[in-house]
């Protein structure tokens, strides 16, 4: 019985995810969100601490985005528009339970910013920016170390290709 419960609680929550709708009015922008959302949903308490560190918060105002509902990519379009427009988090909160229906798209212009403007632009691309930020786990590193070179017959008199300094 345990089984079949959750499986279909599993099945559900996938259709949630799969589901899910942005209507930011870019279709780049709703697949980076939607992607941000099911890599977040593999490791939820590491997507927070991501989140935290990202954007500079608090995990209780992270946690506060999730008791009103958002999705993972809910919650980094909110931060993001906290950023370009200076507004607190609790003001993004409020459309967000007023007008989440009407998309984001919708939202961020009550919020301040115009489709298309400037700030739209940089909140697409900051949201495809962060994506890997906030999915990743903590123990990778997203750079790489850089190769360390040393001469492999110790004779090497500094100067690079062989060639000696006059």
């Amino acid at each position: 019985m345990k089984k079949i419960l959750f499986t279909f609680l599993g099945l559900m929550f996938s259709i949630s995810v799969i589901g899910q709708t942005y209507n930011t009015g870019d279709k780049t922008f709703d697949s980076n969100l939607k992607t941000i959302t099911v890599e977040a949903n593999k490791d939820l308490a590491t997507f927070k601490a991501n989140v935290v560190t990202t954007y500079s918060t608090t995990l209780e105002k992270v946690n506060s985005l999730f008791t009103a509902g958002m999705a993972a990519g809910d919650v980094v379009i909110s931060f993001e528009i906290m950023k370009l427009t200076k507004k607190p988090i609790t003001d993004v909160i409020t459309v967000y339970k007023k007008s989440k229906s009407k998309g984001w798209g919708e939202m961020a212009k009550e919020l301040g910013i115009k489709p298309g403007s400037a700030e739209f632009h940089s909140l697409k691309d900051s949201a495809g920016k962060n994506k890997d930020k906030v999915t990743k786990g903590k123990s990778k590193s997203t750079s790489t170390p850089a190769k360390k070179t040393t001469p492999a017959s110790g004779k090497s008199n500094g100067n690079g290709n062989g060639k000696k300094s006059k």
